[in-house]
């Protein structure tokens, strides 16, 4: 079975990808390049990898990729909506 390793750094995003005896191993290009990211976690259910980023321009935030490598989106849907009065 193949392994799939996700690494968050001051970088980026970094997936890497290993045959079932963990010889041989491909990286990704960073995606959220540039950013501190704090988290990432892999949802078989669709194939997405989400991250927990932070900027010092934009902030915090949740990034989704659903095509593992090569693009990372704001996740519009995670934005708590505020409450109005």
């Amino acid at each position: 079975m193949p392994v799939l390793l996700l690494v968050g750094t001051r970088e980026g995003t970094f997936v890497l990808k290993g045959d079932s005896g963990r010889n041989r191993w491909t990286t990704s290009v960073p995606f959220s390049a540039g950013e501190d990211v704090y988290h990432a976690v892999f949802d078989p259910r669709d194939l997405s990898v989400w991250t927990a980023v932070n900027s010092p321009v934009w902030g915090a935030r949740l990034q989704v990729t659903r095509d593992l490598d090569r693009t990372a989106v704001l996740d519009r849907g995670s934005i708590p909506k505020t409450a109005s009065h």
